[in-house]
């Protein structure tokens, strides 16, 4: 048998009971998340697009505002984030926040995808395989782009909210946040890429030596 048929077969690893257990459950799970970001977008479609009146989220950047704390005196403080209710949303707001919702499920929707395919591989005992690369990689493209955009997406429609209301003097430009948590994920899922792909390459050599 050539390197090519065995390194497409299941290994003969046979995952534990407890283990089949365990991705079976994760494999549920994700299916569950996966229903209710859908059952979440659509609210949100209708939301977005019904009559009103509309809760955005905003992040204005250098908003400060007297915040009250139980009994004593209101203190000063720099609001960064917040959500803002208005009676109607115009296009381009309409069709920012639309655009993120959308992206961010189809981000979700691919890594639940990919890593549901990963857990079903890895039952079948095809562990280090390069379709389970494949589906990581994937998976991390779809976090760190997918919510990286979605994120830029929010941050204008943010802009045209704060900018209308203003009266043409937006407080806030580009964008704001923290980009480290995108960091750390992509260069988590970095590192287990490239582990499977080592696990991958080992596994086909030694098959080619069998």
């Amino acid at each position: 048998m050539s390197t090519t048929e065995n390194s497409s077969t299941a290994t003969p690893y046979a995952p534990a009971t407890a283990d089949r257990f365990a991705l079976g459950a994760l494999m549920a799970i994700g299916a569950l998340i996966g229903v209710e970001r859908a059952v979440g977008l659509v609210m949100r479609i209708v939301s977005i697009t019904g009559p009103g009146p509309h809760r955005a989220p905003i992040t204005p950047r250098n908003l400060e505002a007297a915040v009250p704390l139980g009994s004593g005196d209101a203190v000063a403080a720099e609001i960064t984030a917040g959500t803002l209710t208005v009676a109607q949303l115009a296009g381009a707001e309409a069709g920012l926040l639309l655009a993120k919702e959308i992206l961010t499920f189809l981000a979700i929707a691919t890594i639940i995808i990919c890593l549901i395919l990963l857990a079903r591989n890895t039952l079948r005992g095809a562990i280090f395989q390069r379709r389970n690369t494949v589906l990581l990689t994937v998976a991390g493209i779809a976090a760190a782009f997918g919510y990286g955009i979605s994120h830029f997406l929010g941050q204008l429609a943010s802009n045209e909210i704060i900018s209308r209301l203003s009266v043409g003097k937006p407080a806030v430009y580009g964008s704001s946040g923290d980009m480290m948590p995108y960091f750390l994920g992509f260069f988590a899922f970095g590192i287990v890429t490239i582990a499977y792909a080592i696990g991958a390459r080992m596994q086909r050599e030694t098959e080619g030596l069998v």
